[in-house]
């Protein structure tokens, strides 16, 4: 590669400045664009590994890749460029450094560079892209020390295997050192990589890296430069899982990111830890059960079990602890509390009873806000003093179906909280058919069948993912059709279907690439151009069809030529004609190869101008009266016999008599004639 100095002018409008970095496979210079007037960033492929059109190919690889992203968490990246032998990519100038600066840092210093990261790679993820080499050196910052991802040259679209550079080792999943298609699991290994060495100050597997064992083995546990939270550890110890199917979904990553700096008090782990809630284990998350549901069902159950036995007579109402319940049981259960537990009598209360009316009211009004308690302690004190009081009585059936109806449904929220979906689906819709204006329940159903509809969007997603891998087409494109229906904006359901079509259009194309080949090799030329012009009717940009239009219409019109002379042999008599044809047998011998009828075609017509080439025996007969003449030969004379040999072709022959009509005729001599005769007399008086 040519010399690379500070003052050196580039395709007539870089300056370099000064040389930002180099590493095993490139180098990355500071340069003036004096056509903007800003600063870039150039990158420079080392060429002793590679030819300059290979870098030029990576390098296109790796704007393509950036240039399908529209986040300003992505560094802007422009097309590449030629100077003479050098070929390089100007991208935007990042002036912040990069994330090396934050090895051996504090846990709260790493963990909002780790959540920008984390928001990159899920706009990436939505745009089909993988980026596969998340690394402290492609984790940049600008002047407000935002992050920006750059280095999309291993990157490749979600599926493919495709990718124009390797990337670092030590972030590059176990599927990515197989070799397998591209995932966004691998980004979340990528991910917790780093993170690895931000909070310990080296990368996993470093400095004995074997990726034999990286696919063999979990990575070693992190040990944190400085104290970092357990939990915290936990998650990156399964975002590092070698199986794919144990590592976390980028989004519950995101989450717990989310969770763990809102609550990060500096100087403070200890409390920090013990208030984190810690992420879904990974067993969970695939049965579709959200972060803390076991705990949940364990509280509602204890729950259910004190709403069917509350004692009749005012007790103190233990606390639940929030932090242990996720927002929707909490929710329930707070409001279940509240309506069943009955106040503490005051001696007040006590020395003053109400007003039977005054129960009656509290009962009616407790049963609106869903106390049964309450409303059954009041009708009970009505009844005390008028037993035979028809409104109490029917409030206390009121309240009592009241119970029912909340015992009904703390069995359906602890099916939910078990993750048996089927079941609290079920019990919530017996439970709405008789009490169709039960708030509660009616918001547990729509949370049960989102969680239905995730869950199966999940399993067809799965079952698409597993029908691609396994070359299974039609069962790959159901199970993204029937994900369509459920989530048609999922970013993963777009993909699979991009990558069944894409799939599906490069299988046809091979079909059709072999069908013109196979009516090629058997000389079917008209066919063939017929089917190239049909596959170009549906892509005008296939390059094999166009060739192949081009190659079987050359040859159709060949054949038509050569065919014409065979038919009409008599034609290549006439110079002109002979002159064409010999020019179609020397385009025929051209070809690369001679087909079995091109061969044919030329060999009968070489023996037709090989017999032109004899001339045949001419016996004229005549009257030694007649003057005879042959145009193509001249005067003859007058003779009784002339015999004389003339090549192959049709002559005039003419008769003159003086006092008798002349008489005109044609004599056709064929190509191997054996002998031609013709007798020329003027016998018709004038």
């Amino acid at each position: 590669m040519a010399s690379l100095d500070s003052g050196k002018r580039l395709a007539d409008r870089y300056v370099l400045l000064q040389r930002l970095g180099d590493g095993g496979h490139a180098e990355v210079w500071a340069a003036q664009d004096e056509s903007t007037g800003q600063q870039v960033a150039l990158k420079f492929l080392h060429l002793r590994s590679c030819s300059a059109d290979e870098a030029w190919k990576v390098l296109s690889h790796e704007a393509q890749m950036a240039q399908r992203l529209e986040h300003p968490g992505v560094l802007r990246t422009y097309p590449p460029q030629r100077a003479g032998s050098l070929v390089f990519l100007p991208v935007e100038h990042a002036s912040g450094g990069d994330a090396s600066r934050l090895r051996g840092a504090s846990w709260q210093q790493v963990l909002p560079v780790l959540q920008q990261v984390a928001h990159v790679l899920e706009h990436a993820h939505s745009r089909g892209v993988v980026h596969r080499d998340i690394k402290p050196g492609n984790v940049l910052f600008d002047t407000l020390g935002n992050v920006r991802i750059t280095d999309f040259g291993a990157a490749s679209r979600t599926g493919s295997t495709l990718a124009m550079a390797a990337g670092s080792p030590f972030s590059a999943s176990p599927q990515q050192l197989r070799g397998e298609p591209a995932t966004t699991a691998d980004d979340v290994y990528g991910l917790g990589a780093l993170a690895y060495e931000l909070l310990t100050r080296y990368p996993p597997w470093y400095p004995d890296f074997d990726p034999e064992r990286v696919q063999r083995e979990d990575p070693p546990r992190p040990v944190p430069a400085q104290p970092a939270p357990a939990v915290l550890l936990e998650l990156l110890q399964r975002m590092l899982a070698r199986d794919a199917a144990d590592r976390p979904d980028l989004s519950q990553v995101m989450r717990a990111f989310a969770a763990w700096t809102a609550a990060a008090v500096p100087g403070d782990d200890v409390v920090i830890e013990a208030a984190l809630p810690a992420p879904a284990p990974v067993a969970a998350a695939r049965r579709g059960i959200a972060p803390g549901w076991w705990l949940a069902a364990a509280s509602v159950a204890a729950l259910g079990g004190a709403l069917l036995w509350l004692p009749r007579t005012p007790v103190a109402t233990p606390a639940v602890s929030p932090p242990l319940l996720p927002a929707p049981i909490t929710a329930v259960a707070d409001a279940v509390v509240a309506r069943e537990a009955p106040p503490t009598a005051t001696p007040a209360a006590a020395a003053t009873a109400p007003e039977p009316g005054a129960d009656l009211r509290a009962g009616q009004q407790a049963l609106v806000a869903g106390q049964p308690a309450l409303a059954r302690a009041a009708f009970q004190r009505v009844l005390i003093a008028d037993s035979a009081n028809s409104a109490a009585q029917r409030g206390l059936e009121s309240a009592a179906a009241l119970e029912r109806t909340l015992a009904q449904f703390v069995v359906a929220t602890r099916s939910e909280a078990a993750g048996e979906l089927g079941a609290a689906r079920t019990q919530l819709q017996a439970l709405l058919a008789q009490h169709g204006d039960f708030q509660p329940a009616r918001t547990a159903l729509a949370r049960v069948l989102a969680r239905e509809r995730a869950t199966q969007l999940e399993s067809l997603l799965a079952q698409g993912a597993a029908a691609l891998r396994q070359g299974q087409l039609p069962l790959a494109d159901s199970a993204y059709t029937r994900a369509a229906a459920i989530s048609p904006a999922d970013a993963r359901v777009a993909s699979g279907r991009a990558r069944v079509a894409e799939i599906q259009r490069s299988r046809g194309n091979a079909a059709d690439l072999a069908a013109g080949v196979a009516l090629e090799q058997e000389e079917r030329w008209n066919e063939a151009v017929t089917h190239y012009q049909a596959v170009q009717a549906r892509d005008a940009q296939l390059l094999f069809a166009q060739d192949g239009l081009a190659r079987s219409s050359r040859r159709a019109e060949l054949d038509q030529e050569l065919q014409d002379y065979i038919a009409r042999p008599d034609r290549l008599t006439a110079p002109a004609v002979r002159a064409a044809a010999g020019r179609a047998i020397a385009r025929g011998e051209s070809s690369s190869g001679l087909e079995p009828r091109l061969s044919a075609q030329i060999a009968r017509i070489k023996a037709q101008l090989q017999l032109l080439g004899a001339n045949v025996p001419v016996a004229i007969s005549s009257d030694n009266s007649t003057t005879v003449s042959v145009t193509q030969l001249g005067d003859l004379g007058m003779f009784s016999l002339r015999e004389l040999t003339l090549p192959p072709g049709r002559y005039t022959v003419i008769g003159r008599r003086n006092g008798f009509r002349d008489v005109r005729l044609e004599l056709d001599i064929a190509p191997g004639q054996p002998m031609a005769a013709l007798s020329v007399r003027c016998t018709e008086p004038i």
